[in-house]
């Protein structure tokens, strides 16, 4: 089921019917496919490889959900920052002038990517990153919890494949 939702192009369909802002909404179902991931822990267990082999694929397996992780939550930071475009990253408030601090939404879609990469990855660590609005506020719970169970999981796994290698 997930699969038929992940590939049938909604946005194409629903295009005649609603405004072209609420058909780009549905292209969202795509993501749906991250889930086709999970499926690599049980082809790797299948692989008739040696158990070292096994355990690095495993290693490589978490380090691309981590890397996945962490691209999500920046676009949805993204995401959220662009409704109000009022966040400014912590380093604007340290090394540029209070009086050029809306210059970051000047800057292209590549390096706002990045800043808001890096602000996923502090909020992985449970950081707290100055959310401007409520909006912002309430993400940055769910993104700390989320975090926080994310790392756990990380550590786990690590101490299952460091003691299994």
């Amino acid at each position: 089921m997930i699969d038929a939702l992940s590939t049938i192009p909604f946005d194409t369909f629903l295009g005649p019917f609603v405004s072209a802002d609420l058909a780009n909404n549905f292209k969202l179902f795509g993501i749906l496919k991250l889930i086709r991931v999970t499926r690599l822990t049980r082809i790797i267990r299948g692989m008739r490889v040696d158990r070292t082999i096994k355990g690095y694929l495993k290693l490589l397996k978490l380090m691309f959900l981590l890397c996945m992780y962490v691209h999500c939550v920046g676009c949805a930071w993204h995401y959220f920052c662009l409704l109000e475009k009022n966040w400014i990253p912590p380093q604007f408030y340290i090394y540029t002038d209070h009086s050029k601090q809306m210059g970051f939404w000047s800057y292209d879609l590549f390096d706002r990517y990045w800043y808001c990469v890096y602000t996923s990855l502090q909020y992985l660590c449970c950081n707290d990153l100055f959310p401007q609005g409520s909006l912002m506020v309430a993400f940055g719970v769910v993104a700390n919890v989320a975090g926080a169970l994310v790392m756990s999981n990380l550590v786990g796994e690590l101490a299952v494949l460091v003691g299994d290698l």
